[in-house]
């Protein structure tokens, strides 16, 4: 069974975590999801990561980029 990257749910504040999973696989999944993506993706030793930060969240990676480029 092939699963499609678009039947993944995950709500926010949550994560999802999935084993097994190889270099280009993980690879094939970023390029897929693309860069514009609202979930954040992290991989280590085969284990891949998803996770929908919670909105508040956003607001405060927000208002820390635009910090970030003032003071560049």
């Amino acid at each position: 069974m092939l699963l499609e990257l678009n039947q993944l749910i995950v709500k926010a504040g949550h994560q999802l975590l999935i084993k097994d999973i190889s270099w280009p696989a993980y690879k094939r999944i970023l390029a897929e999801l693309g860069d514009n993506r609202s979930s954040c993706i992290g991989y280590s030793q085969g284990m891949l990561e998803i996770m929908a930060p919670l909105p508040e969240h956003e607001v405060a990676k927000v208002i820390i980029g635009d910090l970030v480029k003032v003071l560049l």
